[in-house]
Parts: C-alpha cells; sequence; structure tokens
C-alpha cells in the first residue's frame, strides 16, 4: 500500500512539472507568434506548400494544446484522449512534411481524393447550390512517390527515427474512439456479470496522465523546432532546448534518411 501512494506521488508530480514545462513553450510560443502572423520566415529549403503545411499545422499543436490546458495536470480524462492524438498526428504530420519534400504533394493528392470521394457521396442528396460548398481544389497531375504515405499514417510513422511510435498511435486511437478502451472508463468490471449496472457520469482521471502530458510537451518542442529552422533569429532554440533536455528527449524528431531520399530531397 506504501509502495502504491509512492507511485501515485510520483506520477503526481511527473505530471505536474510535464505541465509545467507546457506552460513556458505554451507562453514562449504565443509571445513569438503574436496576435497576427508572427515574426517573417524564410522558406529555407521547402517549397511554398511544405510551409503552408508546416506553419498550419505547427499552429493547430500549439492551439490544441491550450485547448487542452485547463483540465492538466490532474483532470485529463479518456475524454480528453482524441485532443492529445490531435497534437501527436499533426506534430509528426509537421516534421514528416517538412523533410520529405514531395510530403506535401502527396498530402495534398490525399485530401482531394478524400473530398472527391465526399462530392460523390453525397452528390445525390445535395443540390447544385450545396454541392459547390463542398470545396475541392483544381490540383491537376500531382506527381509525389510518398502517395503511401500520404494516405497512412501508419506509413508516416513508419518514415519517422522514433521507435514505438505507430505503438504510441495505436494506443491514441484506441482511447480517442467508440473502442472498448473507451467504454471500460464508464462503467465497472462487475457491470458485466452483476447487477445493478451502473454507468459513471465522469470517467476520472487518466492513469497514465504523466506520460501523455510529457507527450503532448514533446510535441510543442518538435512541432517549435520546425518553425525555429525557419526563423533567421533562432528566436526559440534555447527555450526549446532547454524543455528538450527536461523532458529527456532530443529537440528535433528526425526523419530517416531513406525517406527523405525517396521524396527527391538530400539528408540533412
Amino acid at each position: 500500500m506504501v509502495r502504491e501512494a509512492d507511485q501515485r506521488s510520483e506520477r503526481a508530480t511527473k505530471a505536474h512539472r510535464a505541465t509545467e514545462i507546457l506552460d513556458g513553450l505554451l507562453e514562449g510560443w504565443f509571445d513569438y507568434i503574436g496576435d497576427l502572423n508572427g515574426p517573417p520566415l524564410k522558406l529555407r529549403h521547402l517549397t511554398r506548400p511544405q510551409m503552408v503545411f508546416v506553419m498550419s499545422l505547427t499552429a493547430h499543436v500549439h492551439a490544441t494544446a491550450k485547448a487542452l490546458r485547463p483540465v492538466l495536470p490532474d483532470g485529463l480524462t479518456i475524454a480528453h484522449m482524441p485532443l492529445v492524438r490531435s497534437i501527436f498526428e499533426a506534430t509528426v504530420t509537421a516534421v514528416w512534411c517538412q523533410a520529405v519534400d514531395d510530403g506535401a504533394e502527396a498530402l495534398m493528392q490525399e485530401g482531394d481524393r478524400q473530398r472527391n470521394n465526399v462530392r460523390r457521396a453525397v452528390g445525390e442528396a445535395l443540390s447544385v447550390r450545396e454541392m459547390e460548398r463542398v470545396a475541392t481544389y483544381d490540383l491537376g497531375a500531382l506527381i509525389s512517390s510518398s502517395t503511401a504515405q500520404g494516405r497512412s499514417m501508419e506509413k508516416r510513422l513508419e518514415d519517422l527515427e522514433m521507435p514505438g511510435a505507430y505503438v504510441i498511435y495505436r494506443v491514441l486511437s484506441g482511447q480517442s474512439h467508440a473502442s472498448i478502451e473507451t467504454m471500460e472508463n464508464y462503467v465497472d468490471q462487475q457491470s458485466f456479470t452483476q447487477e445493478p449496472l451502473s454507468i459513471k457520469s465522469n470517467p476520472g482521471a487518466h492513469p497514465r496522465s504523466a506520460e501523455w502530458i510529457e507527450l503532448c510537451a514533446s510535441c510543442l518542442v518538435w512541432s517549435g523546432a520546425l518553425i525555429n529552422f525557419h526563423d533567421p533569429a533562432r528566436s526559440r532554440r534555447s527555450e526549446l532546448r532547454q524543455a528538450a533536455r527536461e523532458l529527456q528527449i532530443d529537440w528535433i524528431l528526425k526523419v530517416k534518411p531513406d525517406a527523405v531520399r525517396r521524396g527527391g530531397g538530400r539528408p540533412r
């Protein structure tokens, strides 16, 4: 019993410290980006479509973390896991898109394919005017050697130098969907075999809150580092590196050299 209490205390301490790091990174990002569009950035080796993806996804990572912040560190539950998943998914996609030269084309291909599928699926139910609101882009014949990665998060994650990345994504997905993992947080085990059946209105704090908060903070480091690369002043480099040291991670999430070469670029 004493050991269990010690473990709970240790997890709580980790969750609070990770939240403090996350707070500092959010403050640093919003101070840097300002009220409008932030300081001017150089494209460096990126194409404009790549930069659009990287900037918008990085902004989404931080906006989502800000939306999640009010429940941290003690109130993270299964109901908040879709936000954690979104933070992770947007981060790794931004990292991948920056490193793989034809990644933006692959993502645009997939986005346009899905939108065209929506138009076909709902076409009979909508008027012509309503159909026009289901936006598509005339992208022409985009060519990308990374089409499979554009369609599949699993393939995208395989391109990362991050062991266990797909396992993390699978766990997050299982806790973000209408799944057994979600259901188990709202019923007691005896509800399957005993009366009465009880349903919890509050699923309670997530038992692995500390780890998920650390992942969110890590994503703020990795996505922030992408923008820092294009900032001539390297305004947040020291801040991001310090946060990475405290989280015991590399401050740059790397993509495998083979994936970079497949996309037409040279490993950097």
